[in-house]
């Protein structure tokens, strides 16, 4: 059996909801895991198994609702990913 591929995202969050993405992320076991970039500017990044991708966007979605999620692309630009 192979492994699934990693897939992963970027985010630019406020520092004070790190920790909060964090634990929501890491409690659905298995489904992603967040590293800090740069804590100085909130810059955290996501990764999870490419086959679980819609499932991770779905919690993406929800939690856009609740904290400000902006998507930092690979050239360094800010998509807004959230509705706060």
């Amino acid at each position: 059996m192979t492994a699934p591929r990693e897939a992963f995202r970027s985010f630019q969050v406020a520092r004070k909801d790190i920790a909060y993405l964090h634990f929501v992320l890491e409690s659905y076991e298995g489904l992603a895991v967040l590293s800090s970039a740069d804590k100085s500017n909130g810059t955290v990044t996501v990764r999870y198994p490419s086959d679980l991708t819609e499932t991770v966007n779905e919690l993406l979605t929800a939690l856009g609702t609740e904290i400000a999620l902006k998507k930092v692309q690979g050239d360094g630009k800010q998509e807004i990913c959230s509705t706060r």
